[in-house]
């Protein structure tokens, strides 16, 4: 079982964070650590950069502004999923057989 910090402020959250997004994934991966939780306050602003930053490579290759911000939303959903997935409640939740409802809004 490896580590992951679940509760880290970047400097989206006002007085309360330091480092930027983009520093954040790079001190994860620089200490070995497979995610980090961003939890930031009031906004997901950082959120996206730290997609990019961890997932650079991806959108950079597509070959227009357009294909590089829908690979960006694509890889920022991904992320949100698998938060989701790997909630305690959610897990809990499929060990006993129960069913997972997410609410969606269509607009």
């Amino acid at each position: 079982m490896s580590y992951v910090p679940l509760w880290c402020k970047s400097n989206f959250s006002f007085l309360e964070g330091a480092s930027h997004p983009d520093e954040l994934v790079e001190e994860a991966h620089r200490f070995g650590l497979p995610a980090l939780a961003l939890t930031d306050r009031d906004g997901v602003y950082g959120v996206v950069r730290a997609v990019y930053r961890a997932h650079k490579e991806e959108p950079d290759a597509a070959p227009s502004e357009e294909a590089r911000w829908r690979r960006l939303c694509e890889l920022n959903v991904m992320a949100q999923v698998h938060a989701v997935r790997e909630a305690d409640i959610v897990r809990q939740a499929w060990r006993k057989d129960q069913p997972v409802m997410v609410q969606r809004l269509d607009l």
